[in-house]
């Protein structure tokens, strides 16, 4: 006599594509017309932009752009200028499977940016930024329940507690804030840094609660440059696709898509779009039927092994380094840290992350001249592992470089 066990199907996603691409974007900057000649640069910044990502076609796309701000001495002149430019970028990656489609989680950061004289009129500035994206298609589990059985028959169930991934969206955050920037003349750099503090799926709703660290560079009337860091708080409360349980946990990962700024009286007025790309994982219980057994007749079972993409943790974690620069000045202005694309090395029960990357540093030397200096970080994490388990890592620089 043979029975069959009825299937139980249960939606969710998973990961279809999980990785960093690096790429360099040059751009030929001219001075506009009455700005004075080049003498020297001093430095360079910038703030990755995302404007658009799409998946069609077994093709995503992200779009995006830099905010380059060049820091230049004239040639016949004391006061120091700022220039502004745009350098696009594209990144794309190609899918095998050309039916399937899902959700997108992208973030961007720069590596490194520089900007050197070509002439007198004429300057050259280089981003190195990479291009971070999550790929999620829809998925399920099966899961098997035996149809009436005969009364002899007994069946030794186990329960294993199992994290899915279920859902996959983002909201748009804008923030309109005024900066407070006593004597202000000019602006020369304004970066932001979105950082999720809080988020937490109550029932049908997701709260998020973060700040935007902006790093604010600005003249000031008397010519001094000073640095203004801000912390503006933002939250959202937005709906989810089902009512989940309290312990349901999301991972939201935010990015910039939009940045204007504008110098007023004493202020600075900021407004900034913020994308909160975020996952809902949700715990359930899959019943397995390990053995049967019959005092009266022999039990066969006819097992069915089945892959399927659990989640077996997640984890925010703090890392703190320091880099070492020779500076030959009598006062630091201000400072901006980068960071290149995470490696990951597995070892035979472990998964070591090692991360690096450069800082850069604004300071008057001893004439009294504006100078920048580099310097290189460099920090490294380890995780217990075994060799099956996949890792998905993206790094976000939640804190800006204080000196």
């Amino acid at each position: 006599m043979e029975h069959n066990f009825e299937a139980q199907t249960i939606p969710c996603l998973q990961w279809e594509i999980y990785n960093s691409k690096n790429q360099e974007q040059v751009l030929e900057v001219k001075l506009p017309d009455g700005f004075p000649d080049i003498g020297n640069v001093v430095g360079s910044w910038g703030q990755c932009i995302i404007r658009e990502k799409d998946w069609r076609d077994g093709s995503i796309s992200v779009n995006g752009f830099v905010m380059a701000q060049i820091l230049y001495h004239p040639l016949d002149a004391d006061e120091p200028q700022i220039i502004e430019a745009m350098l696009p970028f594209r990144e794309s990656w190609e899918i095998d499977n050309k039916e399937r489609e899902g959700g997108l989680r992208v973030h961007c950061y720069i590596k490194s940016i520089d900007a050197r004289m070509l002439s007198e009129r004429k300057m050259m500035v280089r981003a190195a930024i990479a291009v971070y994206v999550e790929a999620l298609v829809p998925s399920e589990v099966h899961s098997y329940s035996p149809d009436l059985l005969p009364d002899d028959i007994q069946l030794l169930h186990r329960e294993y507690p199992v994290m899915l991934l279920k859902e996959i969206a983002e909201k748009n955050i804008m923030i309109d804030e005024d900066i407070a920037t006593p004597g202000i003349e000019r602006i020369i750099s304004c970066l932001v840094v979105p950082k999720i503090s809080r988020q937490q799926v109550v029932g049908d709703k997701l709260s998020l609660v973060g700040i935007a660290q902006c790093h604010l560079l600005y003249s000031q009337d008397n010519g001094t440059l000073t640095v203004r860091d801000e912390e503006i708080e933002f939250s959202h409360v937005t709906d989810v696709g089902q009512v989940y349980d309290s312990d349901t946990q999301a991972s939201v990962m935010p990015a910039v898509y939009s940045l204007e700024y504008e110098k007023m009286e004493g202020r600075v007025r900021l407004k900034c779009g913020i994308v909160c790309q975020y996952l809902i994982m949700d715990h359930i219980n899959l019943d397995i039927i390990e053995d049967a057994y019959s005092p009266v007749r022999a039990v066969t079972l006819q097992e069915t092994r089945c892959q399927f993409p659990a989640v077996l943790d997640i984890k925010n974690q703090n890392l703190q380094t320091k880099a070492t620069l020779n500076i030959s000045g009598n006062q630091i202005i201000a400072s901006n840290l980068m960071m290149d694309s995470p490696i990951l090395q597995r070892g035979a029960e472990s998964m070591k992350m090692l991360l690096n990357g450069g800082v850069q540093v604004l300071f008057q030397d001893v004439a009294g001249d504006l100078q920048c200096s580099n310097g290189k970080w460099s920090v490294q994490m380890e995780l217990n592992a075994a060799n099956s388990v996949d890792f998905v890592c993206s790094v976000i620089i939640h804190h800006i470089l204080r000196l």
